[in-house]
This record gives structure tokens, sequence and C-alpha cells, in this order.
């Protein structure tokens, strides 16, 4: 069985945010986190899975606000 690296399950974190799968992508950059040897990387990689628990709503309001017409 393969061990999970730092640099493994930051890449999958990362190929998740560009699909769109902020799910996903946070438990890779928790994954992440814990795999950490630099204190830099687990910030970094806290940080995004946070930033990933917020996206979906970001975007979704995001949506929301351009595709009001305006009157």
């Amino acid at each position: 069985m393969a061990r999970l690296t730092y640099i493994y399950c930051a890449t999958m974190a990362s190929q998740a945010e560009q699909l769109g799968r902020y799910s996903q992508a946070h438990t890779h950059w928790r994954d992440a986190a814990k795999m950490a040897r630099k204190s830099e990387n687990r910030v970094w990689a806290e940080n995004r899975a946070e930033f990933c628990l917020k996206a979906p709503i970001f975007i979704r309001d995001r949506h929301e606000n351009t595709d009001r017409k305006t009157v």
C-alpha cells in the first residue's frame, strides 16, 4: 500500500478544487495538513481546507448575484 505524503495529498486537493469538488478537496487538504513536516505547509493546508468549506457558499452567492436582472 502506498504511503500518503504531503505532496500527494496537496496535489489531490488542488485537483479536486479545480474540478469544484470542494468536499473532497477539504478532506485532502486536512490529510495534507496532518502529513506536513514544515509548519508553513501545515498552515497552508489548514487554510485551504477552511476555504474549501466556505467556497461552495461563496460561489453560489456570486452566481446568484450575477444571475439577477437589474431593473
